[in-house]
């Protein structure tokens, strides 16, 4: 059911997202074995772990080259007027902080079917 409604929200909008890589020679720290250093926020990563850089609402892996991959929700144009759009919310970790949008017409279903699944699982 969710898919369903994945596909449909998706068809009535356009999304756009960000991934970028930092090379390992300019990802790993100088000063620290076993770490990378992301410079925007001058933080120490342990290499195989990741930071949430909740100012931008990335997440930054430092991977095992330390090399670092960095996500980010980027923007989206949404056509559909039944959708109601919400702005980023830095309080929550990524991806949850990202802009994000439900569409009126599907919420009622889909709220539905989540109330009646959570009663049952209750039971």
């Amino acid at each position: 059911m969710f898919a369903k409604i994945l596909i449909l929200l998706l068809s009535a909008s356009s999304v756009f997202c960000y991934v970028y890589i930092i090379p390992s020679q300019l990802g790993k720290s100088k000063h620290h074995d076993n770490y990378c250093f992301f410079n925007d926020t001058s933080t120490l990563i342990k290499r195989g772990e990741s930071f949430i850089n909740q100012e931008m609402c990335e997440k930054v892996d430092c991977n095992e080259d330390y090399s670092m991959s960095i996500y980010g929700c980027g923007t989206f144009s949404l056509n559909d007027p039944n959708c109601l759009k919400w702005k980023r919310d830095l309080s929550k970790p990524y991806p949850q902080c990202c802009t994000s949008f439900i569409c009126v017409e599907y919420a009622d279903n889909f709220l539905d079917n989540k109330l009646e699944s959570s009663k049952e699982n209750s039971d």
